[in-house]
């Protein structure tokens, strides 16, 4: 890369050296994720072909810009859901969190980031009872998160964004009231 040659030859220090663009994906690249998305999400759907090409696709993807790279851990997530594998779902939603939260994720879809703490916590709330009380704790705060990121409104408070978010998205509200249950907090539930 450009950034090596300079801290190399130069002896630029990495922080002042050019930033490179990553090259946009090749052709193939393009078709391998396009297939994956057909597996996943077109009518002869099949989650096992589409994890082993989503699985293809994120290898083949590390040199995209970050929030390129979340939705396709975001996605591979909810594949990983549709094969009752909530243990890998949870690691690709966190993943995807991660990259969200850079500089570069901040570009991403805005939908993206309510998607995956949603994925998230759904996937902690399938392991029942055996999820850890830190992941119960990670769900309810996922879904806190998510419903506040769904309100249409600006409020004063954290509490009104959350009231809101919850009118938005009565589902996710319900789930988040069974979270709340599966820690134990029943007068927050109700």
């Amino acid at each position: 890369s450009i950034v090596a040659w300079y801290q190399n030859n130069l002896g630029v220090p990495a922080a002042s050296a050019a930033e490179t663009k990553a090259a946009p994906p090749t052709k193939e690249e393009i078709s391998l994720l396009r297939n994956a998305f057909a597996a996943f999400y077109g009518a002869a759907r099949d989650p096992e072909v589409s994890e082993k090409l989503l699985s293809e696709a994120i290898q083949a993807w590390q040199r995209q810009p970050a929030d390129e790279q979340a939705g396709l851990y975001r996605v591979r997530g909810d594949c990983y859901m549709a094969l009752l594998r909530p243990l890998d779902a949870i690691a690709d939603y966190s993943k995807s969190l991660t990259l969200l939260d850079t500089p570069d994720g901040k570009n991403a879809d805005p939908a993206e980031l309510p998607a995956a703490l949603l994925g998230r916590a759904r996937a902690i709330r399938s392991l029942h009872t055996t999820a850890t009380p830190e992941q119960r704790k990670m769900a309810v705060q996922d879904y806190e998160e998510a419903l506040k990121l769904a309100s249409r409104e600006e409020w004063d408070t954290p509490q009104e964004l959350l009231e809101d978010g919850a009118r938005t998205n009565p589902y996710a509200t319900w789930e988040y009231g069974m979270a709340l249950r599966l820690q134990g907090e029943y007068d927050q539930a109700a």
